[in-house]
């Protein structure tokens, strides 16, 4: 059990909490995209996919989403092959659609 700290500007999660949009990376090509240091690196198995998208907070008063971030939904999967998932564009908006649907929710219950 590796643990480590991880900024607001590390990672899946971070970068979609920090840019306030979903972040999909594909493991095999993009590790070096989540602005990590060696050893948080070593610690992700560089297989799979992760998709993250912020949960915004509700704004009851208008009954609509705000512009306040107050959390992450983050989607991995790391079983060898996983990437060919996002890779295929019809999966890739699938997986990607169910992640932000799921983030709204939590923005109703949150």
């Amino acid at each position: 059990d590796k643990r480590f700290r991880i900024t607001t500007k590390q990672g899946a999660t971070g970068l979609a909490f920090s840019h306030g949009k979903v972040t999909i990376v594909d493991l095999t090509q993009g590790i070096n995209d989540l602005n990590l240091n060696n050893i948080q690196k070593m610690a992700i198995s560089g297989m799979g996919f992760v998709i993250s998208y912020p949960i915004f907070s509700l704004d009851e008063k208008y009954n609509r989403l705000s512009t306040e971030i107050i959390g992450v939904v983050t989607l991995s999967c790391t079983t060898l092959g996983a990437e060919k998932l996002i890779q295929d564009q019809i999966n890739r908006e699938i997986l990607t659609n169910k992640v932000v649907s799921f983030s709204k929710l939590c923005s109703l219950i949150l």
